[in-house]
């Protein structure tokens, strides 16, 4: 009974903790590298993302480019300038996405639901990269880095394959959303995984040690057509956490299966 009844408490207030989670991000600690400057803790670094999406049927491909450009601290409340960062003073940060998945509309919403992905973030550590379009100009193929502007550039993470889940809504029936290119018509929510490349993704994401080991990026949507190809862009904030070790999912299932007879009990 006393075991039942811890689970239920631990599960009760990891579900709590989860309802909360959209508010409360988790610090990490940054070496601005080139900077001459002491680490930084943040929680959030938001930045502007570039895409083509192609849907077929119904399914999507997409390839993303997302380039940082401010670290927040305190719960995604207070910017950290350039001075105190060097992010976009001495080094840029970016990551390069693709994903698939599937979309339904109904009565003018657009679903989208994120089924695959992968994730590569870098460092440019001389602040120089350019970026070429997807080669086929579709959302079937990643895009590239122009030759030699990526010489300087350091793989810090990857992740993504290993699980991957999401969805994003599309609202054309918003006012003024009916019109392709209209703001603030939709928004998405992605989890990948996301493992730090040793050494050098340790010597910039410097804490926690190990680091989280989930992603979630979450972004607005401006108005665009479901069909073919077409090229997007918008904001996109990242956050990361840690998935629950396998003894805190033991005792939520046994929680929840306290919670189970606890209410088969009360029926009877």
């Amino acid at each position: 009974m006393k075991t039942t009844k811890l689970a239920l408490a631990l599960t009760t207030t990891l579900l709590a903790a989860g309802n909360a989670s959209a508010a409360v991000f988790q610090d990490f600690t940054v070496d601005p590298i080139n900077n001459n400057k002491p680490n930084f803790v943040a929680d959030k670094i938001t930045g502007n993302y570039d895409e083509y999406a192609t849907f077929s049927g119904n399914t999507f491909t997409l390839s993303l480019k997302w380039e940082a450009g401010q670290f927040v601290k305190n719960d995604g409340s207070t910017a950290i300038n350039a001075a105190t960062s060097g992010l976009g003073a001495v080094y840029g940060l970016y990551s390069l996405y693709t994903a698939s998945g599937t979309f339904s509309t109904a009565g003018g919403v657009t679903t989208f639901n994120f089924l695959t992905g992968h994730v590569d973030m870098y460092l440019d550590t001389a602040l120089d990269t350019l970026f070429n379009d997807p080669a086929d100009g579709t959302g079937n193929t990643p895009y590239t880095r122009a030759l030699g502007t990526e010489l300087d550039d350091i793989l810090i993470a990857t992740g993504g394959d290993t699980f991957v889940k999401g969805q994003g809504k599309l609202d054309t029936t918003k006012p003024g959303c009916a019109t392709a290119g209209s703001i603030d018509c939709g928004s998405f929510g992605v989890q990948n995984s996301f493992a730090l490349v040793q050494p050098a993704g340790g010597k910039f994401f410097v804490l926690p040690n190990p680091f989280y080991n989930v992603q979630f990026e979450s972004g607005q949507l401006n108005s665009f057509e479901v069909s073919g190809t077409q090229h997007i862009n918008g904001s996109m904030d990242v956050v990361f956490n840690k998935v629950p070790e396998p003894g805190v999912l033991a005792l939520m299932g046994l929680g929840m299966l306290g919670l189970g007879f606890n209410s088969r009990k009360q029926s009877m």
